[in-house]
């Protein structure tokens, strides 16, 4: 064992600036100072210390006192210093022979008997200024006894303070280099998803304006095909009956009748072409005959027809009267809800009833509907092809089921005929029956009056204007159906 004097009062006292280690980071976190006081060792002896399991030991060598028993540093002291220093570890150790070289030091946690909580690689420091001052840094490595040179020194010093020598533990955490890897991992995965779903979104974007003006396209094709139809209609109504009948009649005739074709071959002569004759003649005969009871048979539609505008025209005088019957139309806009912009905004319209002698069934139908209060609570459900269209069904979420049932209960379904006037066709701002047999009803936002030939038209709007802008400008869903149904809060006979 190696031995060393105690040094002078100054010298003990004196300090230097913090060292550092062998990988250059300072040795000044988490500081244990233990000090060894002169009541704990002799008068006459030089001693040497070791550290032992339970605490300092100092052991006299060539003393002349009878004072040669082991003193001890009250092992307390240690343990407590290093508690309240490294935030609950404990020390053990045992001297060795080796007092120049890197040592280990194993660390165990306050409370458990000798069990390795981690390994760390314990480097010593000697102070040149303050001999007993050893400095201790900390660094990963494998548990192993721990090993110190050994010190001494002279208890007949001139020493003024009660403490000769200083032990100071010096413990400091390496930085976790794999928490900096894993923060900048985790960074660029969330980079790359940012990314990632920006470029999913602006894909689904750009396929969502390819779908509309696809459906844009689609619409207006659809919107062409149904004119060419009903221009189609018109120019069939205008032709005679009959002579269509005769003309693809003698047309399928000549086309697939294999006996036809026979005779312009000349195989069966004059015989088949008699035969072929006598076909037409029965044939005509047959068309004409259907004819006449088809003509019979319209004949018969158009006097039931007739007498039911006369029933609903006496009804509608009897129980509306003869001017002019108006009906006001309050609306409900669930996108505006309690905004300070919806406040005074209109929300209410006004149409007058056609003239009794030209539309009474289809008036006296809508009136019908309107008085037993079978529209409150229905909505406008979409503004597309120039008309915003009300049907049936509820906008505050209650059973659509319940509310057709209402109209199918009263047998006002639908109206029951399609009655059309030219002296009332459907012009811009004009009300209509929807053709397809229920008891919606539409707007006309433009001149239909070439489009919609053919359906009921029983009313105009003359009043709010401004209800129907507001409305074309509510929100829809792919430029059909609105985002909210527009809903009707009540309707009346003004």
């Amino acid at each position: 064992m190696s031995r060393r004097r105690a040094n002078s009062e100054d010298q003990v006292s004196r300090t230097r600036p913090p060292r550092r280690g062998r990988n250059g980071s300072p040795l000044d976190a988490r500081s244990v100072v233990m000090p060894i006081s002169e009541d704990d060792v002799s008068d006459e002896c030089d001693y040497e210390y070791q550290v032992g399991d339970g605490g300092l030991i100092f052991m006299p060598d060539d003393c002349s006192s009878s004072n040669s028993s082991t003193s001890r540093l009250s092992p307390s002291i240690l343990k407590t210093t290093i508690h309240s220093s490294l935030d609950g570890y404990s020390y053990n150790g045992n001297r060795n022979s080796s007092p120049q070289r890197e040592h280990h030091m194993p660390f165990y946690p306050a409370g458990y008997n000798k069990k390795l909580l981690h390994e760390e690689l314990i480097h010593h420091e000697r102070s040149p200024s303050l001999p007993s001052e050893h400095k201790v840094s900390i660094a990963s490595g494998e548990a192993t006894i721990a090993e110190f040179p050994s010190l001494s020194f002279h208890p007949k010093s001139s020493v003024a303070t009660r403490y000769c020598n200083t032990l100071v533990f010096t413990a400091r955490r390496r930085k976790n280099p794999f928490l900096f890897a894993f923060i900048m991992s985790f960074t660029l995965l969330g980079l790359f998803l940012y990314t990632k779903s920006y470029a999913t979104l602006y894909k689904a974007l750009d396929q969502v304006s390819i779908l509309s003006r696809e459906q844009n396209r689609v619409r207006e094709y659809f919107l062409n095909v149904e004119q060419d139809i009903q221009q189609l209609q018109r120019e069939l109504l205008e032709l005679d009956h009959g002579a269509v009948l005769l003309g693809s009649v003698a047309k399928g005739d000549n086309e697939n009748d294999p006996t036809a074709k026979t005779n312009e071959r000349g195989v069966h002569g004059d015989e088949d072409e008699s035969i072929l004759e006598q076909q037409k003649e029965s044939i005509v005969d047959e068309m004409l005959t259907l004819q006449e009871k088809l003509r019979q048979g319209t004949s018969h539609v158009g006097s039931l027809q007739k007498h039911l505008q006369e029933i609903s025209r006496r009804d509608a005088i009897q129980k509306y009267g003869s001017g002019v019957i108006r009906v006001g139309i309050e609306l409900e806009f669930q996108d505006s809800g309690k905004s300070k912009s919806s406040i005074g905004a209109p929300n209410t319209l006004v149409f007058e009833m056609a003239p009794l002698d030209l539309m009474p069934h289809s008036v006296y139908m809508f009136l019908e509907m309107v008085d037993a209060g079978l529209f409150d609570g229905c909505s406008f459900i979409l503004n597309a092809m120039h008309v915003i269209k009300a049907a049936p069904l509820p906008y505050d979420g209650s059973s659509a089921s319940q509310k057709v049932k209402a109209f199918t209960k009263l047998g006002l379904e639908s109206v029951a005929f399609r009655e059309y006037s030219p002296d009332f066709p459907h012009e811009q701002y004009t009300v209509g029956f929807a053709a397809d047999g229920s008891p919606s009803f539409f707007i006309n936002t433009d001149d239909n009056s070439g489009e919609h030939i053919g359906d009921p038209c029983f009313a105009k709007v003359v009043s709010g204007f401004d209800t129907i802008h507001r409305m074309q400008n509510a929100p829809t869903r792919n430029g059909i159906f609105f985002r909210k149904r527009i809903g009707i809060k009540s309707a009346t006979i003004l």
